[in-house]
């Protein structure tokens, strides 16, 4: 069964290469050897940064942050996303995850970047269930942001409920088109 799983990857690996996608590199997985950040007064792991420069995506920098489940408050959310903000002007595509959830973390560090269509059957939806709930982070069961920064705005998305897949939405520095999405209770444009 393991020689199965190994050849199920070299062969995605080798579709990978073949294509031309590109891979992320890897995370250590001990968040003991990531690096903290002392810039806070509450403690900060970076697990990864990452600059891309890819010819289908274009350029962006992804940034991967632990912050422990007592400590992560919408303000220090903020704050963290506020300070990368500044200190990664260029390029403009800026994407940082924060969890509390160093397993989590590591999922979201290291998800496949591949594209599969699984069947619209009843074992085609097991499968493509069970594929996200081993390769990709889990939708509750710890606290999750996700700062995006592109284009047409910025956009910080936040779990006040660890055990809840819904997230409040805050449109930072809404420009029209935020403001026109931040109709909905969910979703708030908010001005720093």
């Amino acid at each position: 069964m393991r020689s199965t799983h190994i050849h199920s990857a070299l062969a995605i690996a080798l579709l990978i290469g073949a294509l031309g996608i590109e891979a992320k590199p890897q995370s250590v997985e001990n968040k003991h050897h990531w690096l903290r950040l002392d810039d806070y007064s509450f403690p900060v792991w970076l697990a990864a940064n990452h600059y891309v420069n890819g010819p289908s995506q274009g350029q962006r920098r992804e940034v991967f942050l632990y912050v422990e489940a007592k400590d992560f408050a919408q303000s220090n959310i903020l704050d963290i996303v506020s300070r990368f903000e500044k200190q990664y002007s260029k390029p403009n595509w800026l994407n940082i995850t924060i969890f509390s959830d160093d397993a989590q973390l590591n999922r979201a560090i290291n998800e496949p970047h591949i594209y599969i269509e699984f069947t619209d059957t009843p074992l085609g939806r097991k499968r493509a269930f069970d594929w996200y709930q081993e390769y990709y982070p889990l939708p509750s069961g710890y606290y999750r942001a996700n700062y995006v920064r592109i284009w047409w705005g910025e956009e910080l998305e936040f779990s006040p409920k660890p055990d809840n897949p819904e997230t409040v939405t805050l449109f930072l520095n809404c420009n029209a088109a935020g403001r026109r999405a931040a109709t909905s209770s969910s979703h708030k444009c908010w001005r720093r």
